[in-house]
């Protein structure tokens, strides 16, 4: 039978036309292959099987100079030589999935997703404070004895609703002491959250903000007395004015990271990815609310450079935006409509 070559598919994969009408050079099918730049049609590379991971306890995939990484939030056993483990905490807490991740300065900037829904930040290991809520380090409870008792108070005015007695033992104790501030309604009020089988738990305020940064917590004792330690030099620091916690998205663009959440578009102090409200000194964060640009981009999807400036894609809009070191320089360029995305892993 005769033989028709075909030398190239260099206008690519077009299934919109019927056989009859399409171009020689016009592929309208293929199975298990892709068209290479040549515009010849390869075969893909068979999946294979590579590393044996644990079968609990890991999640995701993310690759930085030095190899590949999964993550968790309780460290496996038995993990093969060649992938390393990234350890993400939000205790007692355990982590569902990586939402999003980018590199930053060759160190993984991670959005991990928590049982309880909670999203945290994490460069590297570090956990970055986004909450807005501003909280001690710490309260250890070190030591007592029958008949001690300790009121924790913040600003001279008792979180604790009163002073609460030694338990027992100093974990004990630590869990009394969380117990009380959470059951008393104070002014300004506080939450309390303890660590499994730890004399540690932290005291956050209860209303997200900047407003309680700089009270200070101490700890007002009676009896032998007991030994509390309290972090964070005795006062409460890192509130901020909260942005939305939905973040679904990261992307490193110049000298910032990119977080996207609903409509707005943040991104961190130059060089830092870790500031992002100038409380570690940082300059150049900021938010944009692309809605009040554009209809349609109320629930950002993903961001991507695009030559010398940014595209900002929602499922039904494109913002291409000019993004400087200096928020003052940022500027509105245009909008494609529409078109877009509800898939962020798909932008190259």
């Amino acid at each position: 039978m005769s033989t028709i070559w075909i030398r190239d598919f260099k206008r690519g994969l077009d299934a919109r036309r019927l056989p009859e009408t399409a171009e020689p050079d016009v592929l309208i099918h293929g199975v298990n292959g892709h068209i290479t730049r040549g515009g010849e049609f390869e075969k893909r590379k068979a999946f294979v099987p590579t590393y044996g991971l644990p079968p609990f306890d890991t999640v995701n995939l993310a690759a930085r100079s030095d190899g590949l990484y999964v993550f968790g939030s309780a460290t496996p056993l038995g993990m093969p030589a060649g992938v390393k483990f990234r350890r993400l905490q939000h205790f007692p807490r355990t982590m569902t999935r990586i939402v999003s991740w980018d590199l930053f300065q060759d160190e993984i900037y991670a959005v991990a997703e928590f049982s309880d829904g909670f999203l945290g930040h994490y460069y590297g290991t570090a956990s970055i404070n986004r909450s807005g809520r501003a909280a001690s380090t710490s309260i250890t409870v070190v030591s007592g004895q029958p008949g001690d008792t300790i009121d924790i108070k913040v600003a001279g005015v008792s979180a604790t609703g009163g002073p609460v007695a030694w338990a027992g033992s100093a974990i004990a104790t630590a869990t009394a002491l969380a117990n009380a501030i959470n059951a008393t309604a104070s002014s300004p009020d506080f939450t309390a959250t303890t660590l499994f089988f730890s004399p540690l738990f932290t005291l956050s305020a209860a209303t997200v903000g900047p407003a309680s940064n700089g009270l200070s917590v101490v700890a007002t004792v009676t009896g032998t007395p007991p030994v509390v330690q309290i972090g964070n030099a005795g006062t409460l620091a890192n509130g901020i004015t909260p942005y939305v916690g939905n973040t679904r998205y990261v992307r490193t663009i110049g000298t910032k990271i990119y977080t996207l959440s609903g409509p707005n578009l943040q991104f961190s102090s130059i060089g830092d990815p870790t500031d992002w409200d100038g409380q570690l000194g940082g300059t150049g964060f900021g938010t944009i609310d692309t809605s009040s640009y554009t209809a349609g981009a109320e629930d950002l999807t993903a961001i991507v450079e695009y030559g010398d400036k940014a595209a900002v894609f929602s499922q039904r809009t494109i913002q291409i935006w000019n993004l400087q070191a200096d928020p003052a320089d940022n500027s509105f360029v245009k909008v494609l409509r529409n078109t877009g995305t509800s898939c962020p892993r798909s932008i190259t």
